[in-house]
């Protein structure tokens, strides 16, 4: 269920086409990925189970995604597409092309010599992040961060370069690669799992950050991109973006810093406990990705070409309409994962090596995990104001005292609540920046705050609620009543719970009058883009 965007450079017909085909495409794909992600992971726990090797590969990827996030790559394609959007609107269209093959070549040429320095130090870094594991468990980790390092760089170019096509309203292949991955993974597990173990999930993740970039960038050379070797680090342009991005470097070392404060205190804790928050992790990722994702990314263009026209009325009508979309939709689904998750973990992932008290830990994981998702999805949201208006140095600010609410909540909540504590503390911290979002935000533009707190919003959560009543009794009835020991029987028993509940959910809702109800059929029938424009 997505929003679309109004597409104005196209004539009124073709554009509710395209926006009608774009939302067509993504839902379908997000939803197989979902189903590969699920297949992907069940793969995973079948084969290694909630033991020492999947706990290595999960530190070993903590290495490589420290050094991405501390550079700021993420942050560098936000920035990078108003800019690039500002030079399309205005028709000069080879020079947007010429800034982004500048950024590319420095990129490419910082993170590959910051990729064999990287690889030099990795024991430093493994001990130093994973102090709890015995030394075998450490070389371990060390091996398969060696193995993951040089998918870095094509990691990073693939992000700036789907930011480059969403700036172009590109939506649909970018959604396609996400399905690379879970294929590669469940066919090299397959073919490969008793020759190569553990190792051949990273060499999975490697063939498919190669894999990725080669379609992306494939499909910027179809969209107008024409390679040079063009180095200029002093262009204004360049330094625009740096001097936007540098002040998130504080606060990415301190978020990597809570990182690496949660592996510490995970490795630590009995063996699997960091097993446990990845399986829980993997599960709130593909809710996210279903229910999350891709909203702010087809809004974040919209937001931006809003605001360079100063029309914020438009940009208010579209903020209002997405985080009341969001929130219909991930309300319930959080109430569901809260009530439902032991049987949902059970299904995804228990069998092979994986056993029921590895999906109890994982469960228990998850429990703490859903308590931030609605958090997690509107902040996505506001952020993307925020960086269309490239008010950049408060969303610094913001992030700076999260983190450190962050770090010191894992130490306390982890001695009470085991690594459920780790999960609880990133569910406090989700709702603290949202909070802060959107009292900045606020301050920033009065006007959007009816739209941050309406008390219409308590309709929805009015409605979950009802929801989660029915959930609780069903699943009490269903799960006494009805042997679910084989898969089909636990398929079977959490089907006559959770298809009841999302159809009570919606009678509820309509007869509660809630407009979001309207509008996921308006997306069904492709008239969403006219709400939207």
């Amino acid at each position: 269920m997505y929003c679309t965007l109004n597409f104005e450079f196209l004539t009124e017909s073709m554009r509710y086409h395209q926006a009608a085909k774009s939302t067509l495409v993504i839902t379908v794909v997000t939803l197989i990925a979902g189903v590969l992600g699920f297949i992907q992971q069940t793969f995973i726990a079948y084969v290694f189970g909630a033991g020492e090797a999947v706990d290595a590969f999960v530190a070993s990827r903590t290495i490589p995604d420290i050094f991405t996030k501390i550079l700021q790559v993420g942050i560098l394609s936000i920035v990078f597409v108003p800019i690039f959007v500002q030079y399309i609107e205005r028709g000069e269209e080879k020079k947007a092309w010429r800034i982004a093959v500048n950024l590319f070549n420095i990129i490419s040429v910082f993170f590959i010599a910051l990729t064999v320095l990287g690889m030099i130090f990795t024991p430093l870094f493994v001990k130093i992040i994973v102090p709890g594991f015995d030394q075998a468990t450490k070389q371990l980790t060390v091996n398969l961060t060696l193995i993951l390092f040089p998918a870095i760089l094509f990691n990073i170019l693939t992000i700036l370069g789907t930011s480059i096509l969403h700036a172009f309203k590109k939506f649909n292949l970018p959604a396609l690669i996400k399905l690379i991955l879970p294929l590669v993974i469940v066919s090299s597990l397959f073919i490969f799992r008793q020759k190569f173990g553990i190792y051949i999930l990273s060499f999975a993740f490697l063939a498919t950050a190669v894999l990725e970039f080669l379609v992306i960038f494939q499909a910027l050379f179809k969209q107008g991109l024409r390679y040079s070797f063009l180095f200029n680090w002093r262009d204004p342009v360049i330094r625009k973006i740096i001097i936007l991005v540098s002040p998130f470097i504080l606060s990415t070392i301190l978020a990597q810093a809570s990182t690496v404060t949660n592996r510490i205190l995970a490795s630590e804790l009995t063996e699997g406990s960091l097993s446990a928050l990845y399986y829980a992790e993997r599960i709130i990722k593909l809710v996210s990705q279903v229910f999350l994702f891709a909203i702010p990314i087809v809004a974040f263009p919209t937001f931006a070409a809003k605001i360079a026209k100063k029309n914020y009325k438009a940009l208010f009508h579209a903020v209002s309409l997405t985080i009341r979309l969001i929130l219909f939709v991930i309300v319930p689904v959080s109430i569901g994962l809260i009530l439902m998750r032991l049987p949902l973990v059970q299904i995804i992932f228990q069998r092979g090596e994986f056993t029921l008290g590895d999906s109890q830990a994982t469960a228990y994981a998850l429990l703490f995990f859903s308590f931030g998702l609605f958090a997690t999805g509107i902040t996505n949201i506001l952020a993307n104001v925020f960086y269309g208006l490239e008010k950049t140095k408060i969303l610094v600010k913001i992030a700076i005292v999260v983190i450190i609410f962050n770090i010191i909540l894992n130490f306390i909540l982890v001695r009470f609540f085991s690594h459920g504590g780790l999960a609880l503390a990133t569910s406090l911290t989700n709702i603290l920046s949202l909070s802060l979002h959107s009292y900045f935000l606020g301050r920033y533009l009065p006007r959007i705050r009816p739209i941050l707190w309406q008390k219409y919003y308590l309709k929805i959560i009015l409605t979950s609620f009802l929801m989660g009543i029915f959930v609780y009794l069903a699943s009490a009835a269903v799960y006494n009543n009805i042997g679910h020991q084989s898969l089909f029987g636990q398929i079977f028993a959490f089907s006559l719970v959770v298809i009841p509940s999302i159809a009570i959910y919606l009678l509820f809702a309509y007869l509660l009058k809630l407009k979001e109800l309207k509008l996921i059929l308006d997306i069904l029938r492709h008239k969403f883009t006219k709400k939207l424009a």
